[in-house]
C-alpha cells in the first residue's frame, strides 16, 4: 500500500519551486554515524609528485578527487529555540556527499554566454595603529629559524598609539557571483568574500588593524614579543607553527595570472632555507565558488618539521558580527578541547562528545558560558561549515580530507571583550583547516619535496541550514508536519537529477532539474498518509559525475 501510495503521489506531488523562499528549519537533530574517535601521532606527510606552479597564464589549480566521507553527528534545532535549541534523541541523520575530478563537462541551464570574471588592482584605506614602528627582525630557532616580527609592547603602551589611515594595496577577483579582494602586504590573506546576490562579506572585516596580545608566548618556546597577532580578518595562512603562525602580518609576492574563463592570484611566501610557500587561489567566470590550492616545497636538503592551518575568521551575512543563531557544522561525533573557560566544559585535551554535551547543544556558540576552541576528532566528511540561521547565510569549506586532517573551531562566546581586537565590539568565529590533526601534531615535508592539496569554498544562503555539501554545492531538508521540505544550492548553473526516496520507495525522480548559484532550489513536498511512523529519506542531485546525497532516518508524523 505505501510503495502504490508513493506512486500515485508523484502525479499529484505538491511541489514549490522558488528560488528565494525563506524555510523554517524544523530538524531537531542530525546525527552522522562514525568509528570511534583516536588519536593521531607525530605523522610524516607523504609528498605529491605535483610540481611547484610557476606563474604563467596557464596555470590552473587542480581539484583533486576525494573519498566518500563518513558521517558525523549535528544537531540542529528549530529557528525559534536560539540560544538554548532543544534536542531530540529520536532523529538520526547520515549525510554523505561526494565529487569526483572529471574531464566530462557540466552542463549549463541555458545556452547564454560564460559570464566574465575580471581581475584588477586597487586600494583600501584601513584605520590602522602604529605598531609597524616598534618591531624588528628576528628568528626562532626553535623553527628551523624561521623569520618573524618581534613587537616591542612596552614601548608602545608608553606612546598612547592611535589609529591613523593607512592604504593598503588591494587585489580583487571577481565574477557575476563573487568578489574576492586580496591584501598581499597583511599575510597575503584572501580579505573579502562578497556573495553578490545578498551584497554581504562572509568574512568577518575589522575596520581597524589593532595589534592583540595572542599569538605564541615564551612558554610555548616562541621569542618574547612575538604574541601580537592582527585580527584583520578574512582568510589567513598559519605557518610555520599552530593556529595563526608567523606569516600573518608580513607582505607576500602576488600576481594575477588567467586561465580561460578562470582569474588566479598566486601568493608567494618564500624565506631563504625555509618551506615555501604558494597560494592559488582561482575564480571561475561561471562559478560561486573559489578554489584555493596549496604547495609546500622544501628547497633545503633535510627534512623540515612544520604545522600548517589556514583560519577563516567568520561573521556571515550583514552586521559584521555573527549573531545567536549561527551555528558550526563539524564534521565529527566528537570534539577535542584544545582551550575554553567554559565551566561546565572539561579542560584542554579532553573528549567531549559532538555537537551535544550534558543537553547543551555546542555547534550554537550562544549556547557557551565562556570562549571555546575545539577539534573534530577526527573528522569525518570532507567540508565543514558555519550558517547563521537568523541571518540565513552562511559559508562551506571542503577539502581533501586524507590529506588535511585538522578541522578547528573558535569563537569568544561573549567572554573576551571586542576591545582586545577592535575598536567597534564587532565580533567574529573561526573555522579552521590544518596538515594535521591538532595543534599538537606536526608534520614533517622531507627534503626537496612538494605537498599540495586543493580546498574549495563557497557561500550559501536561504536554504535554513546544511545536511550535505561537496564542491557541487549544499543540501538542507528536513520534515515539518506532512511535508518535507528540501533546498539545495549549487555552486554553478547545473542541470541534473534529482532523486528522492522515503523507507526504500521513490517519492520523487525528475530529470533536467536545473540549479543557479543564487537561486537554490527549494522544494516543498506532500509526504504519502500512510507513510511509517519513522524511516529513511534520501535525497540525491547527481549532475555528470559530481554528486551531492543527504540521508536522515527521522519521525515522519
Amino acid at each position: 500500500m505505501f510503495a502504490r501510495c508513493c506512486v500515485l503521489m508523484l502525479a499529484s506531488l505538491s511541489v514549490l519551486v522558488a528560488g528565494c523562499a525563506r524555510p523554517t528549519p524544523a530538524i531537531t537533530s542530525i546525527a552522522i554515524l562514525a568509528q570511534t574517535a583516536t588519536a593521531i601521532p607525530t605523522e610524516t606527510v607523504t609528498p605529491t609528485t605535483t610540481p611547484m606552479p610557476t606563474a604563467t597564464p596557464t596555470d590552473t589549480a587542480t581539484l583533486m578527487p576525494t573519498q566518500t566521507p563518513t558521517t558525523m553527528p549535528t544537531t540542529i534545532p528549530t529557528a525559534t529555540s536560539f540560544p538554548t535549541p532543544t534536542v531530540s534523541p529520536t532523529d538520526t541523520w547520515t549525510a554523505t556527499a561526494t565529487a569526483t575530478a572529471t574531464a566530462t563537462p557540466i552542463p549549463t541551464a541555458a545556452p547564454t554566454p560564460t559570464p566574465a570574471v575580471s581581475a584588477f588592482t586597487s586600494s583600501i584605506n584601513i584605520p590602522t595603529y602604529p605598531y609597524a614602528r616598534y618591531l624588528q627582525d628576528a628568528s626562532d630557532p626553535a623553527h628551523h629559524n624561521f623569520p618573524l616580527k618581534l613587537f616591542d609592547r612596552a614601548a608602545y603602551d608608553a606612546a598612547s598609539p592611535k589609529p591613523a589611515p593607512h592604504k593598503y594595496r588591494l587585489i580583487v577577483l571577481q565574477n557575476k557571483y563573487l568578489r574576492l579582494t586580496f591584501l598581499p602586504d597583511l599575510g597575503g590573506r584572501l580579505y573579502q568574500c562578497v556573495f553578490r546576490s545578498t551584497g554581504h562579506n562572509e568574512f568577518y572585516q575589522n575596520p581597524v588593524i589593532k595589534p592583540t596580545h595572542w599569538g605564541p608566548t615564551p612558554a610555548e618556546g616562541a621569542p618574547t614579543g612575538a604574541n601580537w597577532w592582527l585580527a584583520v580578518g578574512g582568510l589567513e595562512w598559519g605557518l610555520p607553527i599552530e593556529e595563526h603562525g608567523y606569516a600573518w602580518g608580513v607582505p607576500w609576492q602576488a600576481q594575477v595570472g588567467r586561465n580561460g574563463q578562470s582569474r588566479w592570484i598566486m601568493l608567494r611566501y618564500a624565506p631563504a632555507g625555509q618551506i615555501q610557500t604558494t597560494i592559488s587561489v582561482r575564480l571561475n567566470a561561471s562559478e560561486s565558488a573559489f578554489h584555493v590550492s596549496v604547495y609546500l616545497h622544501n628547497p633545503t636538503g633535510q627534512p623540515l618539521l612544520y604545522k600548517f592551518w589556514d583560519n577563516a575568521m567568520l561573521a556571515p551575512g550583514a552586521g559584521n558580527t555573527p549573531s545567536p543563531g549561527l551555528q558550526f557544522l563539524l564534521p565529527a561525533n566528537q570534539v577535542e578541547i584544545h582551550s575554553t573557560n567554559d565551566p561546565g566544559l572539561p579542560g584542554g585535551g579532553n573528549l567531549i562528545p559532538w555537537p551535544v554535551y550534558h543537553g547543551r547543544d555546542l555547534s550554537y556558540p550562544a549556547n557557551w558560558h565562556g570562549w571555546l576552541g575545539a577539534f573534530a576528532r577526527p573528522a569525518l566528511a570532507d567540508w565543514a561549515a558555519a550558517y547563521d540561521h537568523q541571518k540565513e547565510e552562511g559559508i562551506v569549506r571542503t577539502f581533501e580530507r586524507e590529506k588535511t586532517r585538522g578541522v578547528k573551531l573558535f569563537g569568544f562566546g561573549h567572554a573576551i571583550s571586542p576591545d582586545n581586537w577592535t575598536d567597534d565590539r564587532s565580533n567574529y568565529v573561526e573555522l579552521h583547516g590544518g596538515v594535521a590533526e591538532t595543534f599538537d601534531n606536526t608534520a614533517t615535508l622531507p627534503a626537496g619535496t612538494t605537498f599540495s592539496w586543493t580546498e574549495t569554498w563557497f557561500p550559501v544562503a536561504k536554504i535554513g541550514g546544511i545536511v550535505a555539501a561537496s564542491p557541487l554545492g549544499a543540501l538542507n531538508f528536513w520534515r515539518k508536519q506532512d511535508r518535507l521540505h528540501v533546498r539545495l544550492q549549487t555552486t554553478r548553473a547545473t542541470k541534473g537529477s534529482l532523486r528522492i526516496t522515503l523507507a526504500g520507495q521513490p517519492l520523487l525522480q525528475r530529470d533536467g532539474v536545473t540549479i543557479f548559484p543564487a537561486r537554490p532550489l527549494a522544494l516543498d513536498l506532500l509526504l504519502p498518509a500512510d507513510r511509517p511512523a519513522r524511516g529513511e529519506i534520501i535525497v540525491t542531485y547527481r549532475v555528470a559525475a559530481r554528486t551531492i546525497s543527504g540521508r536522515a532516518t527521522l519521525n515522519l508524523h
